[in-house]
């Protein structure tokens, strides 16, 4: 099930591969337009946190799959330091498989076998997910560069309150912010749109076999429960698992939330200070981001927090 997993991801990396290459260049000049100091900070703070998380996912997914190698690399291992022990070690195969060979004599070329073997499989999955992770953390600067765009208006229209600017002067300034922020909120929209075409069927899919790895390991640890060195191997991969399915959901609802942050800013800028056609551009505006930007998997479920609670407890 884990190998139809990782080939499942390598065939969808393969077919999205043009729709994925369009939404990386339409971030890459919508990043290239960007020439405002606080813009481009925004932009790299959130890029940031794009990367820790790369790292962080990176590492955990490789350290749960070296702990699930511990039990049988350990047996060998044992044998070769401690050659003058007359000690009968279980030599033990990571998964089970038949070879068609006699497992016995060639053990060590098998296990090798699985062990670089193994690990491209594993890079398959975490790139696969570090894909998805990556773009919507870019979605999410989108969103938050409109908020900015939003406040700045807000900071116009506070001024005009205070009479530090003229209106004529500060209703002008407070629409160009207004426009910049309605034309980068309809990217954002639209990037969204784009990536919910590449993704709502595949996810189905993944979603789909990760419950059953996710039941069968589950059953495995019960059946094992007096076997430590099994709870060792099985064990970090079933919480690799529900962190797999975490970072999915939660990715989900950081669009959610970006984009419920957007009519916020609308309903608190202050729009009763502006002329009557910028009051009609954030009405517009309030219009469209009524309804917050999701992520689904086959438009079955809905990619966020409270989606997974329900998948979780359903495991």
């Amino acid at each position: 099930m884990y190998l139809i997993g990782a080939s499942i991801k390598l065939c969808i990396s393969i077919i999205l591969k043009s729709k994925l290459k369009i939404i990386y260049i339409l971030l890459a000049n919508t990043w290239n337009m960007m020439a405002d100091a606080e813009e481009l900070k925004i932009i790299c703070g959130y890029l940031e946190i794009g990367r820790r998380k790369v790292i962080i996912y990176t590492v955990f997914m490789f350290s749960t799959s070296i702990l699930y190698l511990i039990i049988p690399i350990s047996a060998p291992l044992l044998d070769y330091i401690s050659l003058h022990e007359n000690i009968s070690r279980t030599k033990i195969f990571p998964i089970h498989i038949e070879y068609g060979i006699s497992k016995e004599k060639y053990y060590y070329p098998l296990l090798l076998h699985f062990i670089f073997g193994g690990f491209p499989t594993i890079m398959v999955i975490v790139i696969f997910d570090l894909g998805f992770i990556l773009i919507v953390e870019n979605f999410a600067a989108l969103f938050a560069l409109v908020s900015y765009r939003l406040s700045k208006s807000l900071k116009t229209a506070e001024d005009i309150e205070n009479h530090v600017i003229t209106f004529s002067k500060g209703d002008k300034i407070a629409y160009f912010h207004l426009v910049n922020a309605i034309n980068l909120h309809q990217q954002a929209i639209g990037y969204v749109n784009l990536m919910e075409d590449c993704y709502n069927i595949p996810w189905v899919i993944v979603i789909f076999i990760n419950l059953l790895l996710a039941g069968s390991g589950f059953a495995i640890f019960i059946f094992k429960e007096d076997q430590p060195d099994e709870l060792i191997r099985y064990g970090p991969i079933i919480i690799a698992g529900l962190i797999h399915f975490y970072c999915l959901f939660h990715s989900g609802q950081r669009i959610i939330d970006y984009s419920s942050q957007v009519f916020d800013n609308c309903y608190s800028c202050k729009w009763y200070n502006l002329s009557t056609k910028s009051i009609y551009l954030v009405k517009m505006m309030m219009m469209r981001s009524f309804r917050y930007s999701t992520l689904t998997a086959g438009n079955l479920l809905c990619l966020r927090l409270n989606t997974f609670t329900k998948v979780k407890l359903k495991i």
